[in-house]
């Protein structure tokens, strides 16, 4: 905990406090030691957490015995994840409270005067974190060339601030952001030594060329994805011969990808979502216009409809039976509102009228003469045109 400007207590104020209370005697040593199972970079972690979390600090320091305290743990719940996260430091603090925090008043005290051991930060970044690091600040050049110019910005809450993108990495790579954050040099050395691996590693031709390769071949891709080291393995290469002839074929590739096949593969998976083909949404189909109904398709409700309003208008009737065309003519129904009126409410006679007139004239002759004989009416009706 030496960081003042994230520190809630100074490393004095803990340790005195945890003297008064009689965890630790006065004669403790500045050289960190365990005399337990735990290591110096658990009892590192546990002093970052406390640097992160003051309000618990605050506790310990003024109730050292509340660290062996189960109900004080789940009265924490980060307190409590942590232990999950960190089972040895948890069985630990369960089987001797007492030395893991003489051991990190030790520790506190040896960081404080620059003697922490190298072994203090053995906690540094895994390769897989470095990876992800990698790929993060890969997509933030801005924001990597500050962070490789100064390191410890990655403390400072006012460039976090103005980086909301990397908080939110942080908030999601928790471990990843303890072990950069407790050593930002380090971060930075392991991730140019991870750069330096990859700069041996296949151009863009050649990763495109072995993309294609994997296309054509997608049991073998989905196999050195799950395994890279596969290419490297006699029996694996012995029973894909297509891949031998890849191989040789380019030699090129073949040593730089048996030299580092998991960044071969990175590499391709990079290259794989920058070329990704994203689908493009289909155009919104021009309206369709309505098909108009066949010219024979209209009921014989339609004609009976059509019959029955002749019947009512026989000066219409009288019109087209001397000028069966003039039914075909917008101006004549447009001249006599009732018919524009009934054609506007049956859209199917309407649709008759424009499409075949002199059909649906002839249909309703027809049903005249088959209705005749029951009916009682001298309305004089239109001459059948058909003839």
């Amino acid at each position: 905990m030496t960081d003042s400007r994230t520190r809630f207590l100074p490393p004095l104020m803990l340790t005195t406090a945890l003297i008064l209370s009689g965890v630790v005697t006065a004669s403790a040593t500045p050289a960190p030691q365990s005399d337990n199972d735990i290591t110096l970079a658990e009892i590192g972690r546990f002093d970052r957490f406390l640097d992160t979390h003051p309000a618990i600090a605050e506790a310990l320091a003024k109730n050292p015995s509340l660290i062996a305290s189960n109900d004080f743990i789940a009265s924490q719940p980060a307190l409590q994840a942590f232990l999950q996260q960190h089972p040895a430091i948890r069985a630990d603090l369960q089987s001797n409270p007492r030395i893991v925090m003489e051991d990190l008043v030790r520790f506190d005290a040896a960081e404080a005067n620059g003697k922490l051991p190298p072994a203090a930060r053995q906690d540094a970044m895994n390769a897989a974190q470095v990876s992800e690091l990698d790929s993060f600040l890969d997509a933030h050049p801005t924001l990597s060339r500050e962070l490789e110019a100064n390191p410890s910005l990655i403390r400072n809450r006012d460039f976090l601030k103005d980086h909301p993108e990397l908080v939110t990495f942080l908030q999601n790579h928790p471990d990843l952001a303890e072990d950069w954050r407790s050593n930002p040099r380090a971060a930075m050395t392991a991730l140019a030594a991870f750069d330096a691996a990859a700069a041996d590693s296949l151009s863009r031709a050649q990763v495109s060329t072995l993309d294609g390769f994997m296309d054509n071949h997608p049991e073998i891709a989905h196999q050195l994805e799950a395994n890279p080291a596969l290419i490297d393995s006699r029996d694996y290469l012995s029973d894909h011969p297509q891949l031998v002839a890849f191989l040789r074929s380019h030699p090129e590739i073949a040593q730089d990808w048996s030299s580092n096949p998991q960044i071969a593969m990175k590499d391709l998976a990079r290259f794989d979502a920058a070329t990704a083909i994203k689908p493009t949404p289909a155009p919104t189909p021009a309206p369709v216009p309505p098909v108009p109904k066949p010219a024979d398709d209209i009921t014989p409700g339609d004609v009976a409809t059509f019959d029955a309003f002749l019947n009512k208008h026989p000066a219409i009737i009288e019109q087209l039976r001397a000028h069966p065309a003039l039914i075909t003519e917008s101006s004549f129904i447009s001249d006599n509102p009732e018919l524009k009126a009934f054609v506007e409410s049956h859209p199917a006679i309407a649709l008759q009228l424009k499409t075949d007139p002199s059909l649906l004239l002839k249909d309703t002759v027809k049903y005249n003469e088959a209705t005749s004989a029951n009916a009682d009416s001298n309305v004089r009706r239109p001459t059948d045109t058909r003839k």
